[in-house]
């Protein structure tokens, strides 16, 4: 069986839908996993940095988008933000 790491190292060998199919499934099951991170206490959100509507709103995100590299980079953002903010206030 091929794994989605296989494809990816060959991906020029398959027909473009291929590619496609791939792409939103992985997508599809990174998004599920995103999903899930609803369902955690608001300390454990804390820890790893994001918040609850971030991750809803990245939950909600097309499929043609990875989820968890949307949450990730919004909520990497969103930290340097702050941190530029709480620097200008001293």
């Amino acid at each position: 069986m091929t794994t989605l790491d296989e494809v990816r190292l060959h991906s020029s060998d398959y027909p473009q839908w291929i590619r496609t199919a791939v792409r939103v499934f992985h997508n599809w099951k990174t998004r599920n996993q995103v999903r899930n991170l609803e369902r955690y206490e608001q300390r454990m959100l804390d820890d790893m940095g994001v918040t609850r509507d971030e991750v809803i709103w990245a939950s909600h995100l097309p499929l043609s988008l990875n989820a968890a590299w949307e949450l990730r980079h919004r909520s990497r953002t969103r930290r340097l933000a702050d941190q530029a903010i709480g620097s200008a206030r001293r």
